[in-house]
């Protein structure tokens, strides 16, 4: 009969719980550098309710009072706003590779996150409203062909 020392199995569940936190760490500070490189695609005063909120781990009525808004607004947008950037859509236009251009993932990107319209875009971006509804369907496309989703 095989017999287990207690000490031998309380060093072996710590070395376990350590290699574990070690993990959730790693995995942790990932999650919010995706999230912060995620924010800055945003517009200044929506990242800035995102960086409070969600980064500096801010109460939403402290953030609600230095933004001068109301708690719910503040709760409310922080959740859209973490939505969006977090979506499996951005995701997967972020991870393309060569599959798109960086003036694809650009478009496909700000005006799904920012919810920037065409003429905005084609504004900023020096393109046609023309253009920039073409390659945001060519995304999207490419996106339903990959995933067998619309965007979301």
């Amino acid at each position: 009969m095989i017999t287990l020392n207690p000490l031998n199995i309380q060093r072996w569940t710590d070395d376990d719980h350590r290699a574990r936190s070690r993990e959730m760490a790693d995995c942790r500070a990932s999650a919010r550098q995706t999230l912060r490189a995620r924010a800055a695609l945003l517009a200044r005063h929506d990242r800035l309710i995102l960086e409070l909120i969600c980064l500096d781990m801010m109460p939403v009525r402290r953030a609600a009072e230095l933004l001068q808004l109301d708690p719910g607004t503040v709760s409310r947008r922080a959740r859209v706003l973490l939505r969006r950037v977090m979506s499996r859509y951005v995701s997967v236009v972020l991870d393309a590779g060569d599959a798109l251009t960086d003036l694809e993932r650009t478009i496909a990107v700000r005006a799904h996150v920012s919810r920037t319209s065409a003429s905005a875009l084609a504004k900023s971006l020096g393109l046609s409203a023309f253009e920039v509804h073409r390659r945001r369907a060519t995304v999207i496309g490419w996106y339903r062909g990959k995933t067998g989703q619309l965007p979301s």
